[in-house]
Parts: structure tokens; C-alpha cells; sequence
């Protein structure tokens, strides 16, 4: 058995040869992409929740399916967040560029079906945008979106579970949940700072601060715990996290399947 042979249990293009890609992609010309972003989820979570989270789906799903993924991209468009000490992002301009560049890589290379996951709302549009332009130029190149925000199943899912609350952008409660199932660690105690989480959230101020331009500034003084309620907090048991990210994963491993039905070899019906 050579060394290859081994480590064929690797999937992310980060630990493998050009080589070994090369072998895996003339197989399955399949890459999962997954999206991130350094977002504040209230003082009680690390800055890089949703990317952690999203890489852990990432990966199970490349583990059991035996796909290979791409380096997570860590940075999103959360700019109008960037108050918060640690949180940094990038301009939706700049990721339809750089989206754009990295998929015309890999389209080169000769990858052909995009599975993509995304944590993030504010990402959506430069995705979508470069998807489309390059599907609709050419044929052979399809990309599959799981979007957070926008997926009735993931909303059915986190409804189901007590996990999200009103406006298509309040996934904090479902994130905590996850974190404190996948990575206890992440979920921190604000009171170690002599820090209160007692804001209440007030989403007609949300949507004024977001037409009004989305400072950042603005949005720190409104909103000092991030989007936060005390609502969020309440109820952040490992376990709900667990059927969260079960139920999650095997809607992914679903989508996955019936994605590449037909195309690929392994996946016909």
C-alpha cells in the first residue's frame, strides 16, 4: 500500500499533493466550498463561530461522502460589525472579485460541481452573483447553495429546535447552541469581564441602523452586547446543539447526494 493509500481518508486540499488532488479530482470532479466570516454572536461567543461551525460540516460531510474540500475562507462581509474588537471583514465588491478568482481556479483545474456552504446573510450576493455568472458560462459547471439564511429546511430545522428568533438574520441563538455541542470552549462568560448581557433586542432600531447606511460606530452604541437578547442566552444546552447538527448534516449529505445524482459515479439513484 503506498503512502497515498494511507492517507486516502484526507479530503481537504490544504493536506494533499497536487498529485493527490489530481488522482481524487479525475475520480470526482467535486469540490466543497464552505464560507465564514469574523462576526460577533454577542460578548458569549468567539469572534470565528460561524466559520468553525461551518467548517465542522464541511468536513463530517467530506468525511462520510469522500469529497474533497477547499481551505475554509474566514473572512466575510461583516464590515458594518467591524465596532467589535476582533471582527474584520471584507466589502461585497471585494468577494465577488476574490470569489470569482478562486472558483475560475479551480474551474481550470477542471472541477466542475460546487457544493457551497455559507454561515452568513451578508455574503449571499456576492455569492449568488458569481455562481450565476460563471454557470451561465459554462454548461458543464454547476454549483449546489446551502445558504443559512435562506434554506426553508435549515429554518425548519432551527424552528423545530427553539433555535431561531423573528427576522431571517437572527441565527446567534442557533450558532450558541451549536457552539456549546461542538465546542464548549467558544461559549464564553461574559460576567469574567464584569460584563452584563442585558441589552434587549430591538429589531425596529436594527432595520433604521441598516437603512440609514449600517455604521459600525452607530451599531456598537445601539447594540453594546452585539445582537443579543436575553432571550438568546437562555436555553443553551449541548444537547439541543446536538439534534441541531445532526439533522443539519443529514440534510446536507441529502442535498449532497441528490446534487451530484447522475453525475458522478457512486451517486446514481
Amino acid at each position: 500500500m503506498n503512502s497515498y493509500e494511507k492517507e486516502k481518508h484526507l479530503y481537504s486540499i490544504e493536506d494533499l499533493s497536487f498529485l493527490e488532488v489530481q488522482y481524487r479530482l479525475r475520480e470526482q470532479p467535486v469540490l466543497v466550498v464552505v464560507l465564514g466570516g469574523t462576526e460577533t454572536y454577542s460578548c458569549k461567543a468567539v469572534n470565528g463561530i460561524a466559520t468553525r461551525i461551518c467548517r465542522s460540516f464541511g468536513e463530517a460531510l467530506c468525511s462520510k461522502m469522500d469529497l474533497l474540500m477547499a481551505p475554509v475562507l474566514p473572512f466575510g462581509c461583516s464590515v458594518p460589525y467591524m465596532a467589535f474588537e476582533g471582527t474584520s471583514g471584507i466589502k461585497p465588491k471585494t468577494l465577488t472579485y476574490l470569489l470569482g478568482d478562486l472558483f475560475r481556479c479551480w474551474i481550470f483545474q477542471k472541477f466542475r460541481y460546487f457544493f457551497v456552504i455559507n454561515p452568513l446573510a451578508a455574503n449571499s450576493e456576492s455569492l449568488n452573483e458569481v455562481s450565476g455568472r460563471l454557470a451561465g458560462s459554462k454548461s458543464e459547471v454547476q454549483f449546489k447553495i446551502v445558504d443559512f439564511h435562506n434554506d426553508e429546511t435549515i429554518h425548519k430545522i432551527l424552528k423545530n429546535n427553539d433555535a431561531i428568533l423573528p427576522g431571517a438574520e437572527r441565527f446567534e441563538k442557533a450558532f450558541l447552541a451549536l457552539a456549546s455541542f461542538l465546542y464548549p470552549s467558544m461559549v464564553r462568560n461574559c460576567d469574567a469581564f464584569g460584563y452584563k448581557v442585558s441589552q434587549e433586542w430591538d429589531r425596529k432600531r436594527y432595520r433604521s441602523w441598516k437603512k440609514r447606511g449600517a455604521d459600525p460606530a452607530k451599531y456598537r452604541k445601539l447594540f453594546p452586547s452585539g445582537v443579543v437578547d436575553p432571550d438568546v442566552v437562555s436555553g443553551l444546552h449541548a444537547q439541543k446543539g446536538g439534534n441541531i447538527y445532526e439533522e443539519i448534516l443529514n440534510y446536507l449529505m441529502r442535498e449532497t447526494e441528490n446534487f451530484l445524482n447522475g453525475k458522478i459515479k457512486g451517486y446514481n439513484a
